[in-house]
């Protein structure tokens, strides 16, 4: 009798914390990411990535270069779940983790009612993330896909669909996979998918922390 083995060739991984202790942190960084929207011309980023955007503030891409402590204790929770994933994935020991240096771009986003960023992905980085510090307020009767962070199959296979592969079921399926912002969550993925912030409905302000990160060992 004959057997099968199905292998799940290429898979994408992503890693999602949810940080149930980040109320206070959360508080202390939106006061100082609106406080410096406020600011105008002074914080924002004068030449943002190239994707379609509307009603989205961006700051400039240097924000973990900032010594505010709050915003140093984001950057090192962020990296110390970073370079564990990284750790498990690569099967790296502690003592290789440590000769692991990177460098980071980070800013801020402000969104507000309506806004959203078109597909895009991040070249010439290894792995990206977002930090949500206020997911905002959503409307009544909120959609499923209410400004979700929406990851695009990188395949080309459903350009074609029929019975035969319309249903496949995770981790085999194509199409696109939302994940819902919250307080405190950090989602970590590699830089090369495409991915999008669908359109946000709410009378809230949500803020997130993006970055993308580049690697090197060092002797």
């Amino acid at each position: 009798m004959s057997s099968m083995m199905i292998q799940n060739l290429f898979p994408s991984p992503i890693a999602v914390i949810d940080n149930e202790k980040s109320s206070e942190i959360n508080s202390s960084l939106r006061s100082l990411f609106l406080e410096r929207e406020g600011k105008g011309e002074q914080y924002k980023n004068a030449n943002p990535p190239p994707t379609v955007r509307k009603n989205i503030f961006d700051s400039e891409m240097n924000l973990f270069d900032d010594p505010q402590p709050d915003i140093q204790k984001l950057h090192h929770y962020i990296m110390n779940n970073l370079y564990q994933f990284i750790g498990e994935l690569n099967g790296y020991s502690p003592s290789q983790l440590q000769k692991l240096r990177v460098r980071t771009n980070a800013w801020f986003h402000i969104t507000r009612d309506g806004g959203y960023i078109s597909t895009h992905n991040h070249p010439v980085s290894a792995w990206s993330g977002v930090y949500y510090v206020d997911a905002g307020r959503e409307i009544e009767n909120d959609k499923s896909d209410n400004g979700v962070l929406r990851f695009i199959d990188t395949r080309n296979a459903n350009a074609y669909l029929d019975p035969a592969n319309m249903n496949l079921k995770s981790p085999f399926g194509f199409g696109s996979v939302n994940f819902h912002p919250k307080p405190g969550r950090l989602i970590l993925f590699p830089s090369y998918l495409q991915h999008e912030a669908t359109p946000y409905e709410g009378a809230g302000t949500r803020i997130c922390v993006a970055f993308n990160s580049v690697f090197r060992f060092i002797e």
